[in-house]
């Protein structure tokens, strides 16, 4: 008989015959995607005129616009210019923020102030921010939009110098708030109002010295005027002269080019670096209205392309937290600190990590680390969290060469990923999953967020991991309600997806738990992963909002919300799933049958399909009010045209308020006695909220 290996602190070790061998499946088991960045950059004349499309253009199609400006005259020009759009039909509303209102708000507060009028102005995933104005301005909402439900278009409208060469720092991380809230620049959409600029007759200030030098230092023509002394230019001539190099240096080097383009130093500063010539890079294009002569550039137009891999793994393992395992220790380089965030629903489990860390540090592999225990709540994974937690990165020194471990379901795995994201010193981070939730779901994605004003997810980003390690170990500790709301993350994905994986699920659900299905088990969380990374990688950061991994999900968001979060968040998506499925046969796209065949599914496994916290009238204004502006305006609900095949529902129109309700009826009537409830043994803390 094999040998094994009793422990009993799951993620240490778990019992595992020496001899047996895992199944190959020959299954997907890593991430591998390109990001492209578009950086695009205009310096235009008359950019105010109403007549004047150029602005407009920039929004790239958005109907709605939230603008911040912190000059009366110049939100006074905007007003009149977008009202003027608005009149023409290219625009379906606009608001301003006052900048001036940021000025005194501490921390995060000017961040989560433009959020909240985001929500208000009922802003989409397709809509736009516009900055306009100084540095504090466009620094709060460059943060806002890059993490406004994980991401949203913003153009920047600069008037001066400095503010114009941190734009072409391509690389730039925006950064505010205390503690510090840093995210990177994403399609950087930059225009210059020419007229303004070249109409400052004021001295030169101090940030502006440091750009003229900088400038300077690889422009001749520039640094002749600098060098005159006494007999300087005057200030306008001298910005008309800085914006003729700049126009010219962009013919030699690309936006983004550490080289030429640093970020500005807070003081002023000599050149460091002699001026000479770098050959045409053929990274970016440059579109020929730029005179090369000319002190004063009266257009130019700049539009780069950048390519980024962004790739991670997933890794089985088991006894993920024992001291030697080398899955772990791949991940953790020698003299690293680690700030390891562990989901304290079982003290065992913070102890494994807190020793694991521990005898690493005492072997001399590790330069420190930091253990903190959190109990998940419903309602804990908010900005507030994150904020505490920035600040412990903050208090550690965390760097790019230190190491942030995410230990726990969902709701952590979101959390402590958006920490990451937000952290200035651009430290990496590990997963590990503890609930079925997070191993199928949560802990193989790119998107991370938090929730702020009971609004689930409405601050994000898409940060990938350094590698996802999944331990099924931790499953033992589950109370059997998390494990079938884990099932029901499964299901979502083998309904659209692997018709082998629901077929597993289908006949072995019962036995998943027991010794004897380990094998079966295996195969389940590894097809899981599998078709989820397929899924994935065919669109990564959901620059397209037909994605079937929302299956279930949109009506399940809002199940969640309107039961109070009595509902976990797997019973809401399974409930979502059966009335999307009714939904889709509606609409022609699958047999009864097959919906049928979903529903007694999700029923064998003891989740819900109906629950009497939403009136049909209300999931169906929440379709239009919150479901709509997400994906762009249409529908785009996610439905199986089969088993293991997915498809869409793509418009509105082709499903009514009364097939809702035919729908949601059926679901009543068939639930009745059968229905399951929220399990009261198990503490509200223990919940995946995922």
């Amino acid at each position: 008989m094999p040998t094994t290996t009793p422990v009993t602190v799951p993620g240490r070790t778990r019992e595992v015959s020496r001899t047996a061998a895992r199944p190959a499946y020959g299954l997907k088991d890593s991430f591998r995607a390109e990001l492209v960045d578009t950086f695009e950059l205009r310096i235009r004349r008359n950019l105010w005129s109403p007549g004047n499309p150029t602005l407009l253009r920039a929004f790239g199609g958005a109907r709605r616009i939230l603008a911040v400006c912190d000059h009366p005259e110049q939100g006074r020009r905007l007003g009149a210019y977008l009202d003027h759009w608005r009149d023409r039909g290219a625009l379906d509303d606009h608001q301003t923020v006052d900048g001036r209102t940021l000025a005194g708000l501490p921390g995060a507060a000017p961040v989560r102030a433009v959020v909240r009028a985001a929500v208000t102005a009922r802003l989409g995933r397709r809509d736009a921010f516009l900055s306009v104005g100084g540095t504090r301005a466009t620094a709060t909402t460059t943060l806002a939009a890059a993490m406004y439900r994980r991401y949203a278009h913003a153009v920047r409208v600069h008037d001066d110098l400095p503010a114009l060469l941190a734009a072409l720092h391509w690389d730039a991380r925006t950064v505010a708030g205390d503690p510090a809230i840093a995210v990177p620049g994403r399609d950087p959409f930059v225009l210059v109002d020419l007229d303004t600029l070249l109409a400052d007759t004021t001295p030169v200030r101090p940030d502006e010295e440091w750009a003229l030098r900088h400038l300077a230092g690889f422009d001749d023509v520039l640094a002749e005027h600098l060098d005159r002394g006494a007999d300087r230019p005057p200030p306008s001539l001298l910005r008309r002269t800085a914006l003729g190099a700049v126009s010219r240096l962009l013919h030699r080097y690309a936006p983004g080019d550490p080289r030429v383009w640093p970020p500005p130093p807070t003081r002023a500063a000599e050149p460091s670096r002699a001026r000479g010539s770098v050959p045409p890079r053929a990274s970016f294009l440059l579109q020929p209205s730029i005179s090369l002569q000319a002190a004063t550039p009266v257009r130019v137009s700049v539009r780069a392309h950048r390519i980024r891999e962004v790739s991670y793994r997933v890794t089985f393992t088991s006894g993920v937290l024992d001291p030697g395992n080398p899955a772990l220790s791949a991940y953790l380089p020698a003299g690293a600190r680690v700030l390891a965030v562990v989901d304290d629903y079982s003290g065992k489990v913070t102890a494994a990590a807190r020793d694991t860390l521990d005898a690493r540090f005492r072997q001399g592999r590790l330069g420190g680390f930091t253990v903190l225990p959190i109990r998940s709540t419903p309602r804990g994974k908010t900005l507030d969290a994150a904020e505490e937690l920035l600040r412990t990165a903050r208090r550690m020194r965390l760097g790019p060469d230190d190491r942030i471990l995410a230990v726990g379901g969902g709701t952590m795995l979101d959390l402590v990923g958006y920490v990451a994201a937000c952290h200035p010193g651009g430290t990496p981070y590990l997963r590990i999953p503890t609930t079925l939730v997070g191993l199928v779901d949560a802990g193989v994605g790119l998107k991370v967020g938090v929730d702020l004003d009971g609004r689930k997810n409405l601050l994000g980003a898409y940060h990938a991991p350094l590698a996802c390690l999944c331990d099924a170990g931790f499953l033992t500790t589950l109370p059997d309600v998390e494990f079938r709301c884990g099932l029901a993350e499964i299901v979502k994905i083998a309904l659209v997806r692997d018709a082998r994986l629901y077929g597993l699920v289908e006949e072995h659900h019962r036995a998943l738990r027991t010794p004897g299905g380990a094998p079966v088990l295996d195969e389940v969380l590894r097809r899981a992963v599998a078709a989820m990374l397929v899924e994935l990688e065919e669109n990564p950061w959901e620059r397209r909002l037909r994605r079937l991994a929302d299956f279930g999900h949109e009506f399940g968001h809002v199940l969640e919300e309107r039961s109070d979060y009595r509902l976990r968040h797997g019973e809401a998506v399974a409930i979502g799933m059966a009335l999307s499925c009714r939904l889709g046969v509606s609409a022609g796209r699958l047999p009864r049958t097959v919906a049928d065949r979903a529903e007694t599914l999700l029923r064998r496994i003891g989740l819900p399909t109906y629950d009497d916290c939403c009136a049909a009238g209300e999931l169906w204004r929440a379709l239009r009010t919150h479901v709509l502006p997400h994906k762009g305006g249409e529908l785009h609900l996610a439905v199986p045209v089969g088993i293991g095949v997915g498809g869409f529902v793509d418009s509105i129109d082709e499903i009514g308020a009364g097939d809702l309700r035919r729908a949601w009826t059926a679901l009543r009537a068939r639930a009745v006695g059968t229905r399951t409830a929220a399990a009261p043994a198990v503490p509200p803390w223990a919940w995946d909220r995922s």
